[in-house]
C-alpha cells in the first residue's frame, strides 16, 4: 500500500510503503487509528506512526495527498476532499435594477446581502457542492464551505507582457501577495490560492513581443542571451532558424531588431524554450510572493484557458501544490474529456490537475439567453442535452486518479443582454430569476454524493483505459459530422508516447475505417515574415494500418485547407484554431486484413506531429474488428 502526503511548500512528497497493510481511508490513516482495537490492525498502527512522523503534526489547512494511485485534497481532520465546487456565487447586481436590462439581483429576492449568502450556500450544501470557486462575493465565503481565491498577481503586475525579470514587477507582485494573501493567511476556510485567470500562454506572440521590447527590458535580454547560448554566440548558427530584421549580429539584436522563423527550422524549439523561461519566472515570482506571507495554504496555480504549451506546464510543476485548468467544449457537445490534455498536464508536472472551471449551456433556458455573444462556448439545444453533458463531465472527471475537483462556471445565468463583455450565456445554476433549474441541480446532487466513490475506484477504470489493444466499435450514421457523435469511450486509442497534445479515436461501417484526431496547438503566423503558416510547418497525422497499406499523410493548420496524400481516403478537417480535428475515412477495400475476414485484428502505427517538432504523440495498438 502506498500512502503519499504533501504538505503546502514541500518540495516532495513523502512515501510510506507497508506490503500487505489494508488501505486506510485518506486522512492518513484515521481509520488504522480506530482499528487498533483489533489485534490485526497494528501494522496499520505503524503506517499511522510513519506517516504522522514524516508529514507532521495535523494541520489546520487543505494538503494534498495520493493513496494507492488516486490523488485527494484533505481536509484539515485529514479526510479525502473532492473539491466540488461554484464559480462566482455571487449577488448579482447590487445597483437599483434596471428594467430594461434584466439580469440577476440579490435585492430583488433577499433583505439583505447576509440573508443571500445564507441562502446560496445553503443551496450548495444541499447540490453536494463543497467549495466556494473563484470570484465569489465575501459573503459567501466563512459559511462553512471553503474558498479559492483568484489573486491576480501577475496581470496586475503586468505578468507576461511586461518585464517579467524587473525588479518593480517583482515589487508590485510582492505588495499585491501582501495586501491580499496576507490577511488570510492564517484562515482555515481558504482551500488554496489561484494566482491569475487564463494568462495566455501564446509562446510565438510571447517571443515577438519581447523582441519588440527596448533594449533596456531585461525578459528581452534574457532572450537574446538565451538566443546566443543555444546557437553557441554563431549568428550564421542562428540564421538557420531565423530571419533576421533591422539586425545582422548579436551586437545588433542586442540593440533591436525582429526575428522570423525560417520554413522548416527548428526555431520554433527556441521559441518554445524561451516560453519555458519566462514561465519559469512567472510561477517561481508568484510562488515566493505567496510564500512570504503564508506558509500554510495551496498554491493552485494559474487556470489554463483550456490550452498550455508543454513547455509551460512543466516550467510550473515545481512552483504549485496542483495545477489548475479551465474546460473548453466548442469542439465537442457531449461533455466528454480528451484524455491527452488532462494526462499529459499531471504527467508533465508531476501534481494533480484541479478543473477550475467546466459549464455547459442551452438555447431552451428561463433567463432568456441566446448563448451568441461567441462561439468559444457550445451550447446545446435543450436542458436535457445540457444535464447529459454535465452528467458525463463530472463522472470522467472523477474518473481520472489525477483529478482532485471540478468547479463549476457559475452560480446564475448571464444578462440575457450580455455582460459588461457582451457574454450571454445560460452558465447558471440558477436563472436571473433565482429559480434553480430543477432537473439539473437535481441531477448534480445525486451524482456529486457518489463521486467520492467513482474517484476512489478511478485507479482500476484509468488502467483499462489504457489498454494497447481497442475492439473497434461501430460508426455514428455520419462520422464527418463530428467527434461528439462517436463512441469515444470504446473507440479511444491510447497514446504510447510519454506526452501528447492530442487523442486519436477509431470506428467502423461496412465501407470505412474511421479515425478521428483531435489536437491541441497555437500558432501565431505572425512569427513568419509573411504573416502565413507555410505548409512546410503544417501539423501532420500519419498513419499505417496492417501491413498492406501504404503510410497515410495528411497535413493540417490554423487558418489553411487540410491535405492528404492518398486520394482514396476521404477527410474532413474542423479548424477551431488552437483546436484542430481531422476526420480520415480509409476504405476497407483498401486493407487486406480487415478485407477478408468476418473478424479480423490489425496494427495501427500512428504519429501526430505538431508545429513545433519536438511535439510528437505516437500510437501504436491492436485493433480488433468486428462485422458492425
Amino acid at each position: 500500500m502506498k500512502c503519499v502526503k504533501s504538505r503546502p511548500g514541500n518540495a516532495s512528497a513523502v512515501r510510506v510503503l507497508l506490503d500487505g497493510t489494508p488501505a486506510p481511508t485518506c486522512g492518513f490513516c484515521c481509520e488504522a487509528w480506530n482499528g487498533l482495537r483489533r489485534p490485526s490492525c497494528w501494522a496499520a498502527f505503524l503506517l499511522f506512526s510513519a506517516c504522522t512522523l514524516h508529514t507532521g503534526a495535523a494541520s489546520p489547512f487543505y494538503s494534498v495527498a495520493e493513496l494507492d494511485g488516486t490523488w485527494w485534497l484533505v481536509t484539515p481532520s485529514g479526510g479525502e476532499f473532492f473539491s466540488l465546487g461554484v464559480n462566482c456565487v455571487g449577488a448579482g447586481q447590487t445597483l437599483p435594477p434596471e428594467p430594461d436590462k434584466p439580469q440577476y439581483a440579490y435585492a430583488r429576492f433577499y433583505d439583505s446581502l447576509d440573508a443571500w449568502a445564507d441562502d446560496a450556500t445553503r443551496r450548495l450544501r444541499v447540490w453536494n457542492f463543497n467549495t466556494i470557486g473563484g470570484w465569489s462575493d465575501p459573503h459567501a465565503t466563512r459559511r462553512g464551505l471553503p474558498d479559492t481565491p483568484v489573486l491576480h498577481l501577475g496581470v496586475s503586475s503586468g505578468v507576461h507582457w511586461g518585464d517579467l525579470f524587473s525588479e518593480d514587477v517583482e515589487r508590485e507582485v510582492d505588495r499585491l501577495a501582501r495586501e491580499m494573501v496576507l490577511p488570510r493567511a492564517s484562515d482555515p476556510d481558504v482551500l488554496g490560492w489561484f494566482s491569475d485567470n487564463e494568462l495566455g500562454w501564446y509562446p510565438e506572440t510571447m517571443f515577438l513581443s519581447y523582441l519588440s521590447a527596448p533594449p533596456a527590458n531585461q525578459t528581452r535580454q534574457r532572450l537574446v542571451a538565451l538566443l546566443k547560448e543555444r546557437y553557441g554566440n554563431t549568428w550564421e548558427a542562428l540564421a538557420q532558424g531565423f530571419a533576421a530584421t533591422g539586425a545582422d549580429s548579436f551586437a545588433t539584436l542586442e540593440k533591436g531588431g525582429v526575428l522570423h522563423l525560417r520554413t522548416g527550422g527548428s526555431g520554433r524549439e527556441t521559441v518554445h524554450a524561451f516560453a519555458e523561461v519566462v514561465a519559469s519566472r512567472y510561477y517561481q515570482l508568484m510562488h515566493d510572493a505567496i510564500r512570504r506571507y503564508d506558509p500554510n495554504h495551496l498554491i493552485l496555480g494559474d487556470r489554463y484557458n483550456g490550452h498550455y504549451p508543454l513547455a509551460v506546464a512543466r516550467a510550473a510543476g515545481p512552483f504549485v501544490d496542483v495545477v489548475s485548468t479551465n474546460a473548453s467544449f466548442a469542439d465537442t457537445k457531449d461533455g466528454a474529456m480528451f484524455p491527452f490534455f488532462l494526462k499529459t498536464l499531471n504527467h508533465l508536472t508531476g501534481k494533480p490537475v484541479l478543473m477550475s472551471e467546466y459549464y455547459a449551456a442551452a438555447m431552451e433556458n428561463q433567463s432568456g439567453n441566446r448563448n451568441s455573444s461567441t462561439d468559444m462556448f457550445a451550447a446545446l439545444q435543450t436542458q436535457t442535452e445540457r444535464i447529459a453533458l454535465t452528467e458525463r463531465t463530472l463522472r470522467d472527471l472523477a474518473s481520472l486518479p489525477f483529478v482532485v475537483g471540478a468547479h463549476w462556471f457559475q452560480y446564475f445565468d448571464e444578462p440575457p443582454g450580455g455582460r459588461s463583455d457582451g457574454e450571454d450565456f445560460n452558465f447558471g445554476l440558477v436563472d436571473i430569476e433565482n429559480r434553480p433549474y430543477e432537473g439539473l441541480v437535481r441531477v448534480m446532487a445525486e451524482l456529486q454524493g457518489r463521486l467520492p466513490d467513482i474517484h476512489r475506484a478511478s485507479p482500476a477504470g484509468y488502467a483499462h483505459a489504457q489498454s494497447a489493444e481497442v475492439h473497434v466499435p461501430g460508426s455514428p450514421a455520419n462520422p464527418f459530422l463530428g467527434l461528439h457523435t462517436w463512441n469515444k469511450t470504446d473507440g479511444y486509442i491510447a497514446y504510447t508516447s510519454e506526452t501528447a497534445f492530442g487523442d486519436l479515436y477509431v470506428c467502423r461501417d461496412d465501407s470505412y475505417l474511421y479515425l478521428g484526431l483531435r489536437a491541441d496547438d497555437y500558432m501565431d503566423a505572425s512569427i513568419y515574415a509573411d504573416k502565413t503558416i507555410p505548409a512546410e510547418d503544417f501539423m501532420t497525422l500519419r498513419f499505417g494500418l496492417g501491413e498492406t497499406l501504404k503510410p497515410v499523410t495528411l497535413r493540417f493548420a490554423m487558418g489553411n485547407a487540410a491535405t492528404c496524400d492518398n486520394p482514396a481516403v476521404r477527410f474532413r478537417h474542423e479548424d477551431r484554431g488552437l483546436r484542430q480535428i481531422v476526420i480520415a475515412g480509409i476504405p476497407i477495400a483498401l486493407i487486406p486484413e480487415a478485407r477478408d475476414a468476418a473478424d479480423a485484428s490489425l496494427r495501427l502505427r500512428a504519429e501526430a506531429i505538431g508545429y513545433a517538432r519536438y511535439m510528437r504523440t505516437a500510437w501504436d495498438s491492436l485493433l480488433t474488428l468486428a462485422r458492425p
